[in-house]
C-alpha cells in the first residue's frame, strides 16, 4: 500500500543546520500535530515518485507547494510538485489517489489547465503537466475530462462566499504533449 512506517519532523537545531546550506529560507511548521494524516501517503508517494526521477535523471530539481505558495493565483491549481527537466521544462505533477466530485472536480480540471504556460510570454506557472494515480479509472476520468473542447461546468462564489454554478465552458486547445498521464508501479 505504500505507507510510510515513520514520520520525520525536523527540531529547531536541525533547522538551523539546514537553513545554512539552503538557498531559499521558508516558513516551517514545527508543530507536528498540524501534520494533516490524510495527506501523509499521498505526500510520501509524491516524494517518493520525485525522489526516483532524481535517481534516474528524468528531473533535475524541483518545487515543493512551500516554495510555490507565494507564486500561487486564486484561478491556478498549486501543483503538489513541480518537477524542472534538463531541458528547463517545468512539469506540474498531480498525484490523485481518491475521486473528487462536482465543483472540486471540476476546479481541479480548470486550475490545472489554467496553470499551463500556452506561449513564452505567459506567467504561468509551468509548461506542461503530469497527472499521476495508482487507479485506472481516475486516470481515465481525468484523461476525459482535460480533452480539448470536452464542456466542463464552471463556478463562481458569491458575495457570501457561497459556490454556485456560472455556466458552462470548453476545455481549450493545447499541445497534444502538455497533459500526460500515468499509471504508478
Amino acid at each position: 500500500m505504500n505507507v510510510p512506517v515513520w514520520l520525520v519532523t525536523l527540531t529547531a537545531l536541525g533547522l538551523q543546520e539546514i537553513e545554512r546550506f539552503e538557498p531559499q529560507l521558508l516558513p516551517y511548521e514545527f508543530d507536528s500535530r498540524r501534520i494533516r494524516q490524510e495527506l501523509i501517503r499521498h505526500d510520501y508517494l509524491i516524494q517518493l515518485e520525485t525522489h526516483k526521477r532524481l535517481e534516474d535523471g528524468n528531473v533535475h530539481s524541483f518545487q515543493t507547494p512551500l516554495q510555490l505558495r507565494a507564486r500561487s493565483e486564486g484561478d491556478m491549481k498549486q501543483p503538489d510538485v513541480i518537477w524542472l527537466t534538463a531541458e528547463n521544462i517545468r512539469v506540474a505533477v498531480e498525484l490523485e489517489l481518491t475521486a473528487k466530485w462536482g465543483r472540486a472536480f471540476d476546479q481541479f480540471v480548470t486550475r490545472s489547465i489554467h496553470g499551463l504556460r500556452l506561449n513564452p510570454e505567459s506567467g504561468r506557472l509551468y509548461d506542461a503537466m503530469l497527472v499521476l494515480s495508482d487507479s485506472p479509472a481516475l486516470l481515465h476520468r481525468y484523461r476525459e475530462a482535460m480533452q480539448p473542447g470536452q464542456q466542463i461546468q464552471l463556478w463562481r462564489q458569491t458575495k457570501d462566499r457561497k459556490w454556485e454554478e456560472k455556466g458552462i465552458g470548453r476545455i481549450p486547445t493545447y499541445p497534444s504533449d502538455a497533459i500526460n498521464f500515468e499509471l504508478l508501479s
